[in-house]
């Protein structure tokens, strides 16, 4: 049974979800811009990467096998070879992670006595959208946490996935969710020099997500292990460089948050009117 509201309602509710939708259609050309931005900056051709990628068959020799040793070959096809050769020409100093962001590893129990009656928001992979975004979480009492809830997380820290297949997650925590937990399953970066949007952007691009992949380990549940974590390779960028694309992400954040909004209101409005109605025929 579909309820049939009157024009005038459908008219106000189809308003509100088209600037939703633009608004959603704006936030995605702010965050492709703000990859171009970065992509000019770099140097670096985006075809260059795809072409890499397009890659059907490449080899290589005994040295690089017993170097990396590593005897899988999917470590060697050129998408991961050649992002770091792209990486090399970049016209800035490329460093290890580990030298420009903090690597936190700040945990805490939540089911220890002193946690056990405090409200915790809680970030499972799962909860983190694809655009980047958490706006959901679970919550429970520190006695009811399961035994991933671990990580602390702080406002503008960046969530990376360790898990092989959840790479396109990688999210920027928001300030709702300040001093709350995040999976073990998530390594906790916090920016030291650079914007952590811009920081956001740069570790969701191939250039990032591609040495995750080749560094990934294991047969059933693949994932980046800790100690090769910190290696990965990252161009050093100055600050001032970064604002302008900074301001871009930003934009992408705020609007996509206005579109979820208008979708909520619009979503409750309709709720209220089915509300009403039902009320209305009851008295009757």
């Amino acid at each position: 049974r579909v309820p049939i509201f009157p024009e005038d309602f459908q008219q106000k509710i189809g308003d509100i979800t088209r600037e939703a939708f633009r608004k959603l259609q704006i936030a995605d050309q702010k965050y492709q811009q703000a990859e171009e931005k970065l992509y000019k900056l770099l140097g670096i051709d985006k075809k260059e990467i795809e072409k890499l990628e397009a890659e059907k068959t490449y080899e290589t020799n005994f040295k690089e096998v017993s170097q990396a040793f590593r005897f899988d070959a999917e470590y060697y096809h050129p998408k991961y070879l050649g992002i770091i050769e792209l990486l090399k020409e970049v016209p800035f100093e490329v460093k290890l992670l580990k030298e420009i962001v903090k690597i936190s590893n700040e945990k805490i129990d939540p089911t220890k006595e002193q946690y056990k009656t405090k409200r915790f928001k809680y970030v499972p992979i799962a909860k983190i959208n694809e655009s980047g975004e958490i706006f959901e979480w679970e919550e429970f009492y520190g006695w009811q946490a399961p035994s991933r809830a671990r990580m602390l997380i702080r406002n503008n820290d960046i969530l990376i996935p360790s898990l092989a297949g959840t790479f396109d997650k990688i999210a920027l925590v928001p300030a709702e969710l300040d001093e709350q937990l995040a999976s073990t399953g998530c390594f906790v970066i916090r920016s030291k020099e650079d914007y952590p949007e811009f920081l956001f952007l740069l570790f969701r691009t191939p250039l990032f997500k591609r040495q995750l992949e080749q560094l990934t380990t294991g047969a059933i549940m693949s994932a980046v292990p800790k100690t090769t974590f910190d290696s990965l390779l990252v161009p050093v960028i100055p600050k001032d460089k970064q604002e302008e694309i900074v301001s871009l992400v930003k934009d992408y954040f705020k609007l996509r948050k206005e579109s979820r909004e208008l979708v909520q209101r619009a979503i409750r409005e309709v709720e209220e009117a089915i509300e009403n109605a039902s009320r209305t025929n009851g008295e009757q």
